[in-house]
């Protein structure tokens, strides 16, 4: 019986479907749990994953993945601000999942630090519809909810790519 080999030709990443490829950014970039920044005092920047930087075409097809598939969490107000400020704009368009604060006082000290610390942000693209805050529900439990969910606050336009929030007045519902 003769010996018979086929010649294949090598397969390289670029030649594997795209839906492979996804799996395979999947498998690698995304957390099942949150992401948890720096903190801003000390100085460390964010470093994403070594395979966003192997090359301008995988950075291009991965870094959605990556940015919107997993919830980025800071461990303070100013550790929020500095990331956002490190970012690209480009960069912090694809975050679908941002949790700016990480504190949860009380009701009426809450409310105030909640629209204080989020209108100090640095959000130009950062999709409101992305932002989430922690709230204490009846029985304690922390419960991240995203900023359309909290009764009375209002998400108000600032010009291209700005928002802030507002209370709204009890008089305009």
């Amino acid at each position: 019986m003769a010996n018979t080999t086929t010649s294949r030709s090598p397969v390289s990443f670029a030649s594997l479907p795209a839906e492979l490829r996804n799996e395979i950014y999947n498998y690698t970039l995304v957390s099942s749990t949150p992401i948890t920044l720096p903190y801003a005092y000390e100085k460390q920047p964010f470093h994403e994953p070594p395979l966003l930087h192997t090359s301008a075409w995988i950075r291009a097809e991965a870094a959605p993945i990556f940015y919107g598939s997993n919830t980025f969490t800071a461990p303070s107000p100013p550790s929020a601000h500095y990331f956002l400020c490190a970012q690209p704009a480009e960069t912090i368009a694809l975050i679908k999942t941002f949790r700016p604060i990480d504190l949860v006082l009380p009701w009426s000290r809450w409310t105030d630090a909640l629209v204080w610390n989020l209108n100090r942000l640095v959000k130009k693209n950062l999709a409101p519809e992305a932002v989430e805050v922690p709230m204490r529900g009846e029985d304690g439990e922390v419960l991240w909810c995203r900023l359309g969910e909290i009764e009375g606050l209002e998400v108000v336009r600032q010009g291209e790519g700005y928002w802030g929030v507002q209370w709204r007045d009890e008089d305009e519902d």
